[in-house]
């Protein structure tokens, strides 16, 4: 059983992507839960106003990748 598990959360804009880049180019697959504490309606598209601060990515990886993930952010 693959379970996807928590590896880091993003707060603003620039570690979003930083981050994404970064696992990206190790290879890692990932998944990311936006999560919005704002008003946000469901079917809305990703915009600048999303990293207002209210609204935050978790980033997850398979079980087992969890190392993979931890030292890619190491090098960041």
């Amino acid at each position: 059983m693959s379970k996807n598990v928590p590896v880091y959360t993003a707060f603003d804009q620039s570690m979003y992507f930083k981050v994404a880049e970064r696992f990206q180019s190790e290879g890692l697959h990932y998944k990311v839960k936006r999560v919005n504490q704002g008003s946000w309606a469901p079917g809305s598209h990703l915009s600048s106003n999303d990293f207002n601060g209210s609204t935050f990515y978790e980033f997850f990886v398979k079980r087992g990748e969890e190392h993979m993930a931890y030292h890619a952010l190491s090098n960041l």
